[in-house]
């Protein structure tokens, strides 16, 4: 952000008489103990730390009028503009409104004077900010901006040249248009910016590109800020160039009079050379245009709503009424805008997060519930921005928060996320989920995407530190950590499962893996002959059951102290296998050691109950089953007597009775 031109003493007295020749460009208020303006000390935006909360008298109304007026300096046409009886009825006009912030272009010196002498003025405790091209006494026809506070004063302010990249070839000292930029707080962590400024006219050479260029650089430099573009544009709505650039923003740049008004209804002319006299007077070709506006750029953290936009300084001063003579105020109306600003503010207690499938929440869920301090406040979750927005509701986060969201998360590229280790931070004694390197890479684009729809969060985040991950515990020490570190390889799926893609189960092993060949060697095995050929190997990759199984698992660890697991084999009919892959054993079978779901630690037992189809091809799952304390059983049971929590024959049969007490592994097909 461009630095000021130069900081004014502070606090230095000024008479009145003395005005003009005492004034620099600067910060004033009315001192009424002395009588006196006196220049206030400030700052430039550049030095404004926008992390530092406001304070004072820097708070901008939340509902606020704002008067911007372009009010025709008297440098050509002067004897027909009768300029002393326009100023002291638009000081009529201004006083009658008392608007919170006043933005004037095409200020003089002897407007100034008057404006500073105005009761009103003093009494209402406006603060004013003076540009320098108005004290330029080495220029012929020095003019510039004012900007006036009533009961504030801005946060930090910079005045700064508006021909940004213009090359001066020549040495002769020529006049540079400026812009003021203000800013204000709407609440201590909120700020909008504010700038009066009066864009090229088309007397200047190549008007239009020295508009389009000052627009472009406003839209890219500021759009991490809220502000508000205020004042004398210099184009019309059929100027095409202009209007082509913010019409590729009008999404993000919101034209007030538009907001509220059909063009074709209300065209907001404010320079209207059929009905005012001012603008037949300056005006080369006599056409109506809209020429002042208001333009605001607001980010997530603020909504708005406008009470009331209007044109006003309509009225004509009779100047010879008997011959029916009369002069406008100015050769523009001027524009009151009364709005109402609602902060949306970002809270530690709201963030944008992923969220896990719920088939997978009990794993994580049974973990958390013992080790992470926020198990009631939040599900299990990747954080994406925190803090984030406090959404009450409304019919304003609807639409300004939450449909663009979806709309850009409708762009997104669907993607997995795949977590395949558990990893902590030491400083904090935080354990998380790791995501693989591929869901790290599809989870950063997806937060620079995100990211460049709430620029003002970085205000509230270290940007480069972004790292996605899923909290599962927090401990109170390093001590407690390392203890409970055993407990965590059951989070850990198994390190032989591949990505788990649109919730596809069954993942056929390639006959050139060690898996595939360890697997089929035991099975053939424990066959013992009864197997000619195994047709395929598939591995079960059930997230739901899986935890649901692993978290029985602990259970039963925790109270038995010690591991009951075995690997058993289940054999059922080809038709029943799907069944069984989606979490439901077979229970056709009822023997006499129980009525639940019978496993075997013998292939060959099991391959009985593993009916051929008609290609002759049979089916046997092996299954991690958790056996517990076991009776024998009997055909009456319907359940595992109290205090055990299977049933057995007392050789190789295991009968279970809840099927997240088993996990089939693996589905062989064979002959």
């Amino acid at each position: 952000m461009a630095q000021r031109l130069r900081r004014p003493p502070t606090e230095r007295e000024i008479p009145d008489t003395e005005q003009e020749s005492n004034l620099v460009e600067g910060l004033y208020r009315y001192d009424q103990s002395i009588q006196q303006w006196i220049s206030c000390s400030y700052i430039s935006l550049a030095s404004d730390n926008l992390k530092t909360p406001s304070i004072d008298n820097v708070f901008i109304p939340e509902r606020c009028q704002f008067l911007t007026w372009n009010i025709l300096f008297d440098y050509y046409q002067s004897e027909f503009i009768y300029t002393n009886q326009r100023y002291e009825e638009i000081l009529k006009t201004l006083k009658s409104f008392l608007p919170d912030i006043i933005c004037l272009q095409e200020v003089t010196i002897k407007f100034l004077n008057l404006l500073l002498d105005e009761t009103w003025l003093k009494e209402n405790n406006y603060y004013i900010i003076i540009m320098g091209n108005i004290l330029e006494n080495n220029q012929t026809q020095p003019y510039g901006q004012l900007m006036l506070m009533k009961n504030f004063r801005p946060r930090a302010f910079s005045i700064c040249p508006l021909d940004i990249s213009e090359n001066v070839t020549n040495t002769r000292k020529k006049r540079t248009k400026q812009y003021i930029i203000a800013r204000f707080a709407l609440n201590s962590d909120v700020t909008i910016d504010v700038i009066n400024l009066h864009l090229h006219s088309n007397h200047t050479f190549n008007a239009n590109e020295k508009r389009c260029q000052s627009l472009e650089y406003f839209f890219k430099t500021m759009n991490t800020q809220n502000y508000m573009l205020i004042g004398d544009f210099n184009f019309g709505d059929y100027d095409i160039k202009e209007q082509n650039i913010l019409q590729r923003r009008q999404h993000q740049i919101h034209d007030l009079w538009k907001d509220i008004y059909d063009l074709d209804e209300n065209p907001g002319y404010t320079f209207d050379p059929s009905r005012n006299t001012c603008a037949q007077i300056t005006s080369n070709f006599q056409l109506s245009l809209r020429l002042d506006r208001y333009l605001l750029h607001k980010l997530h953290n603020i909504s708005y709503s406008i009470e009331h936009l209007n044109m006003i300084g309509l009225e004509t001063i009779p100047i010879d009424p008997i011959n029916n003579k009369y002069i406008n105020q100015s050769d523009h109306y001027a524009l009151q805008l009364i709005i109402n600003f609602r902060i949306r503010s970002i809270s530690q207690r709201s963030a944008l997060v992923l969220l896990p499938p719920m088939n997978i929440w009990p794993l994580i869920e049974s973990f958390r519930e013992k080790y992470d301090p926020l198990f009631n406040q939040l599900p299990p979750h990747i954080n994406l921005l925190w803090p984030f927005f406090d959404l009450i509701d409304t019919e304003d986060d609807e639409e300004n928060i939450l449909l663009p969201l979806r709309l850009l998360l409708a762009q997104c590229k669907s993607f997995n996320i795949e977590i395949n280790e558990i990893d902590s931070f030491k400083e904090n004694h935080i354990t998380f989920l790791k995501l693989n390197q591929q869901s790290t890479k599809h989870v950063k684009q997806l937060y620079e995407n995100i990211k460049q729809f709430f620029p003002q969060w970085l205000l509230f985040c270290n940007d480069n530190d972004y790292n996605p991950y899923m909290t599962i515990a927090q401990f109170d020490s390093s001590k407690k950590q390392n203890q409970i570190k055993p407990l965590l390889t059951d989070l850990q799926r198994p390190s032989t499962w591949a990505s788990l893609i649109n919730n596809i189960m069954r993942y056929t092993i390639s006959k050139e893996t060690d898996e595939y060949q360890s697997t089929a060697n035991d099975f053939y095995e424990a066959m013992a002959g009864s197997c000619q050929q195994i047709l395929k190997i598939e591995r079960i990759q059930n997230e739901r059951w899986y935890s649901q199984y692993v978290t029985h698992r602990r259970d039963f660890k925790s109270r038995l102290d010690r591991d009951t697991k075995m690997r058993l084999y289940h054999g059922c009919p080809q038709q029943s296998t799907g069944s069984i892959i989606g979490g439901n054993f077979d229970r056709s079978y009822c023997g006499v050691n129980g009525q639940g779901v019978y496993f075997s630690s013998k292939a060959t037992y099991s391959h009985q109950f593993a009916k051929p189809n008609s290609n002759g091809e049979r089916c046997m799952f092996i299954a991690r089953v958790l056996i517990g304390n076991t009776p024998l059983g009997n055909s009456n049971m319907k359940t595992a007597p109290q205090g055990f929590d299977t049933t057995t024959d007392n050789d190789h049969i295991f009968v279970i009775y809840h099927d997240v007490q088993a996990y089939a592994e693996y589905l062989i097909t064979y002959r």
